[in-house]
Formats: C-alpha cells, structure tokens, sequence
C-alpha cells in the first residue's frame, strides 16, 4: 500500500505600515487518520493439470475447457444451481492431445483480499517455454460480483488472456452476494474466484515421457 504524501503550505503574509513592519506566523499540529487494506492474496483451490494426455507432435494444439464450473465451486449465490457444464474438463484440439470428456483438470484460484475491496486482475500468459518452445494461452471464467441487490445479478464471465478486468469487487458478505432468499452456492467475504483452463500449442515438439509445467501469470492490485 502505498500512501500519496501532500505538501500543504501556509502562506504568510507581511504588510509595511509606515516604517512599522507587522509580522505573522503560526505552527499547528495536526492529526490524519488511515486504515489499512488486507494484503491481496491468489490461493491454488484446484491446480491445473492437462494430464498425461500430450503429444509429442508440432505446431499442434490441446485446448482445456474451463468456461463453466458451476456456481457452488465458484462461490457466488443464485436462485437455483447453475451446473458445471458437461465441457467442464474436456479436452479437445487438432492432433496435440487425446481427446475427450473430463480428461483434464481445470485450475480454481482464490483472490482473497479487503472485504468488499475493488482490484484490478490481469490474467496473462508467459512467453515460450525454452524446452520444447511450446506456449500456454489461459482462458476461463471469473465470479463477476456486481455490487447490487439484485437476484442472480453475479455471474462467472470469460475472459480474454492479456486484457485486465479493472474494479472487479470482492465479495461484501460471507453467504449470498445477492438478495436471493434460498440461495443456491455461497460467498466468502473479501474472496473472488477464477478458473484456468486453456490452449497448449506444441510449437516445435515435446520429448516423449517427459513431465512439462505450464506457466501463466495473475496480476492483482488494488
């Protein structure tokens, strides 16, 4: 956190009357107060595992679904259950993997921070990996809080690697965000959730039997 410092200064004013020259000066103390926010914080819910399903082939991709977990994994509440849908994990892509239904496993991160605080996500990819000059771009969904009373006003939006969600709010309640009576799916005050799934390109080839990390970077500030 940083503070912005201003430099207040009191002008003193001299006036000649005749040969007589009338001074003035004063000196006050003077008291401020500040509040501290909680630290931001990112949490590994569910890690990101595209699982032993790669192949060893170039130029080829292996896309993860992780557009819709569903709301009670996302934490945010709704009139009724919003499921994960039947993509959720899949993998898909042209020649980069095997593909099929919930072979892979989407990432779930936690932003936790100042209860109700705004902060500004980016969500973007690392350059190209030097072993195998494979890339990684991320794509998923995050719980959009919108701050009103309105039923099922929140929602988990995609979206695009590289570009920032500015002012998204932090939960303000520890239960419904909203003003939903039988509330399916619960908040945590001060949290936001995000899922990770994504787009692997082979770019010159992968060694076989061969363990690689994905690497994708997450800004948060307030």
């Amino acid at each position: 956190m940083q503070l912005k410092k201003t430099k207040l200064a009191k002008q003193i004013s001299l006036a000649i009357l005749g040969f007589t020259l009338i001074s003035s000066a004063t000196a006050d103390t003077f008291t401020a107060s500040v509040t501290t926010l909680d630290d931001v914080q990112i949490n590994t819910i569910t890690g990101l595992d595209f699982g032993t399903n790669m192949f060893t082939a170039i130029s080829q991709t292996c896309i993860l679904d992780a557009a819709v977990p569903g709301n009670i994994t996302m934490q945010y509440a709704t009139t009724g259950v919003i499921a994960e849908h039947a993509d959720f994990g899949d993998l898909s892509g042209t020649g980069g993997c095997i593909t099929g239904n919930k072979l892979g496993t989407p990432g779930i991160y936690s932003i936790s921070g100042a209860t109700a605080g705004a902060v500004n996500i980016l969500i973007s990819q690392v350059s190209p990996q030097p072993d195998g000059d494979y890339t990684f771009v991320p794509s998923g969904c995050y719980v959009n809080f919108d701050g009103t009373t309105g039923d099922d006003a929140d929602s988990c939006d995609a979206y695009t690697a590289g570009t920032p969600l500015l002012a998204q709010e932090l939960a303000d309640v520890t239960g419904s965000e909203d003003n939903t009576t039988t509330p399916s799916g619960a908040s945590v005050a001060g949290e936001l959730r995000f899922s990770v799934g994504g787009t692997i390109n082979t770019g010159t080839g992968l060694a076989a039997e061969t363990p690689y990390g994905l690497e994708f970077q997450v800004d948060v500030t307030y």
